[in-house]
């Protein structure tokens, strides 16, 4: 084996170095970060979705029901427990460097409004943003006129 090229350092030809943890940036990275996340979510008695979603960890405690959705490398919880979600980022931030956004308010193109009793999901902003995008932002909306009869 020789070294890389490009990366060899005279006299030493003969060493190579083995990356023992995946670079940040790399289209490895993922794979190795999401493999502790779940090791140390299963760790915290959290559980895949029955549903076979491999981004989506349920924990139940007795009536307190967490749903945790990861995108990349963000992190979504979701339940009525507030106290208990503070439980869990604690136990997050021991294992992980992690910034808290504190309530969502727009997550993968949609806007979430939360209510005391309900959760609004919207996509007018994504929609918006298309429309602007591709130059259709005053374009008949058919579709909103025809709801409206």
């Amino acid at each position: 084996m020789s070294q890389p090229k490009g990366f060899s350092v005279k006299r030493h030809e003969h060493k190579l170095c083995k990356v023992v943890k995946s670079l940040y940036g790399l289209k490895q990275a993922p794979r190795p970060w999401y493999e502790k996340l779940t090791k140390h979510l299963l760790k915290l008695n959290f559980k895949h979705c029955d549903i076979d979603d491999a981004t989506l960890f349920v924990k139940k405690v007795g009536k307190i029901i967490l749903y945790l959705v990861v995108y990349v490398d963000d992190l979504l919880i979701i339940g009525k427990n507030e106290s208990y979600i503070a439980s869990i980022k604690k136990e997050l931030k021991k294992c992980f460097e992690m910034t808290n956004l504190g309530c969502v308010h727009y997550y993968l193109g949609i806007e979430v409004t939360q209510h005391p009793k309900s959760i609004l999901l919207s996509q007018n902003k994504y929609i918006g943003d298309l429309l602007n995008r591709f130059g259709m932002i005053e374009c008949n909306l058919w579709l909103l006129q025809w709801n409206k009869t």
